[in-house]
């Protein structure tokens, strides 16, 4: 029923960032719409498979699926609705749609599902396909439109697939709101996702010395700052440019030569200190525009510096 409306629609889950407490009864924070819930709450499982699937899957071995069994049309699920409803919308799916799935045989899919070799692929949204208009004549007026199998909505036990996931299911921003939102609503706790790590000991070696050499490099140029942690971003950079090791660093790269080229143009060093470049200084006129390299200068004049370095260096020669 993901087509048929009410479609399922978290928008931007703005009832769950709220913290999904009375009066909000519903994700995206509108008005409370029962059908609507239910579809919202199978996308967001969906969303939240996904997920558990990326962060978990590789470290655990644990395979995070979803499944679409078929309508099950006679549960309990519809007991709130009318009446009529409940009487005659088993007879449609049985009859005239086929998409029917008794209790019994959605259990059979969730087994499947869970114990079928074919199904422990991971961050599949596994589906049955067998034709649901298929027996919708005579044999299913002999059972009551009870047809199981191929005959039924989905197929049997070997016509298991991987469906494709809807473009809500898949949204990576959305899936990420929902899974912050989620552990602030119910202040779930999970552990931190880790890829496998090498058994290597010479790589465990390493990696322990790098962490060490880390923390004391941060040390080193934190050391002046120890309220960091509290700085603006413009105070932190200024902390950053008084650091000593810092001024340090500046200076060094300032005697770095180039093979045979000698000293690195002044405009190739990176540096805090903001420089502007007009278009006439960089060759270029009034209405072109200026490309600024990572450096700090305009690639054109870095590459004529350099040019120039060449061509002096040849003449001496």
């Amino acid at each position: 029923g993901g087509g048929v409306w009410p479609v399922a629609d978290l928008k931007d889950m703005e009832g769950l960032e709220l913290g999904a407490k009375n009066p909000i009864s519903m994700i995206d924070g509108y008005s409370f719409n029962g059908a609507k819930g239910y579809k919202d709450t199978k996308l967001a499982l969906m969303m939240l498979s996904m997920i558990l699937h990326d962060r978990y899957h590789k470290s655990t071995g644990i395979a995070f699926s979803s499944i679409y069994p078929g309508c099950i049309a006679e549960s309990p699920l519809f007991r709130e609705k009318r009446p009529w409803f409940r009487k005659y919308f088993p007879v449609f799916m049985k009859f005239v749609t086929g998409g029917f799935v008794g209790e019994d045989e959605a259990g059979q899919r969730l087994f499947q599902a869970v114990h079928d070799p074919k199904a422990k692929k991971s961050g599949v949204y596994w589906s049955w396909n067998g034709g649901p208009r298929e027996g919708r004549g005579k044999e299913a007026l002999d059972k009551g439109g009870q047809i199981v199998g191929a005959g039924g909505a989905g197929g049997g036990w070997d016509s298991l697939f991987e469906n494709d996931p809807s473009d809500k299911v898949l949204n990576r921003d959305l899936q990420l709101k929902l899974w912050k939102h989620s552990c602030e609503v119910t202040g779930a706790e999970w552990p931190l996702a880790y890829q496998p790590k090498s058994p290597c000991p010479t790589l465990k070696v390493v990696s322990a010395a790098t962490s060490i050499l880390n923390s004391m490099e941060d040390w080193q140029r934190m050391k002046n700052s120890p309220n960091y942690a509290a700085m603006s971003r413009d105070e932190r950079l200024k902390a950053r440019q008084d650091n000593e090791l810092y001024k340090e660093g500046e200076a060094a790269k300032r005697k770095v030569e180039l093979p045979g080229l000698g000293p690195v143009p002044e405009l190739a060093l990176g540096t805090f200190q903001k420089k502007k470049f007009s278009g006439e200084e960089a060759g270029q006129t009034e209405n072109q525009p200026v490309f600024a390299s990572a450096a700090g200068g305009s690639t054109d004049t870095v590459r004529r510096s350099i040019k120039k370095k060449k061509k002096e260096k040849s003449q001496a020669e």
